[in-house]
């Protein structure tokens, strides 16, 4: 019995190739619709307050933005105050930072080991790809991490983790970058996605090792981080070339293959066996 292989292979990859996803950039900086972060105003103001943010070209909220940090060697996160820099995006200051500059930047400031960080958690799965930051002082060494650790918010586990046990607690190193200036800086060379990402000046109990990466001296403001969402669905505007197929185009997918194998006495590829 001859059969239609090429065709069915051919079937196959017609109904599952993968979506094309456009690039989605967020500017930290921008306070006008579309693309822009607002306040949320039942925390505006106040330590643990949150920012919500949109795409470029979008006024749809797909990210809140909200900072941690600890207040020494071996303390837990907890809820910092995630400041408006205008033009520069957001820095980071938790209740032990003595206010003024740099220290309204996201640091690692001083030798009694506190930590700034940013939690951005997104509305669907995202792999991230670069990230820019609006201003430095002194260095510019950063530490980002996805959240690997199941279903739900992570809030829980940031809270309960000093900058040691992080990895322990569900995060996923994805990678410390040294000198980062003012360009766009390329990240997540896996491509791992996560809805839920740590960006935090450099953090030497997990951050790996590297020609000048250091602790101590780096204060800097995070104003862009650009992904790819992962395409679900079709009618997702995040997907240009069509999401994962749906159970009845599945179905349909399958019926013809079937049909595809029964048929008798038909060209491979355009030759006879």
């Amino acid at each position: 019995m001859k059969l239609t292989l090429c065709a069915a292979v051919f079937a196959a990859s017609a109904v599952f190739a993968p979506a094309a996803m456009a690039l989605s950039t967020f500017d930290l900086s921008d306070r006008t619709d579309p693309g822009a972060c607002s306040q949320n105003a039942t925390n505006a103001g106040t330590f643990g307050n949150s920012w919500a943010c949109s795409q470029n070209g979008s006024t749809a909220d797909e990210l809140t933005a909200r900072a941690y940090a600890n207040t020494g060697a071996g303390s837990t996160f907890a809820a910092a105050y995630l400041s408006d820099q205008t033009s520069s995006g957001f820095g980071v200051r938790n209740t032990a930072d003595p206010g003024g500059s740099p220290n309204h930047a996201m640091d690692n400031g001083g030798t009694d080991g506190k930590l700034d960080t940013m939690l951005l958690s997104f509305n669907a799965s995202i792999a991230l790809s670069s990230l820019r930051l609006g201003w430095h002082n002194g260095d510019s060494d950063v530490t980002v991490l996805a959240w690997i650790g199941g279903a739900g918010d992570p809030t829980a586990a940031l809270t309960s983790s000093s900058t040691a046990t992080l990895l322990s607690s569900g995060w996923s190193l994805i990678g410390s970058y040294n000198n980062v200036g003012l360009t766009d800086k390329a990240i997540n060379a896996g491509a791992i996605s996560s809805s839920y990402w740590l960006i935090s000046a450099f953090n030497s109990s997990i951050g790996g090792t590297g020609s000048g990466l250091d602790m101590g001296d780096d204060y800097v403001k995070l104003q862009v981080v650009a992904g790819t969402f992962t395409c679900v669905k079709s009618t997702d505007p995040r997907c240009s070339g069509g999401g994962v197929p749906e159970p009845a185009t599945l179905a349909l997918a399958g019926m013809a293959l079937l049909g595809v194998v029964g048929s008798r006495r038909r060209r491979l590829c355009g030759k006879a066996d």
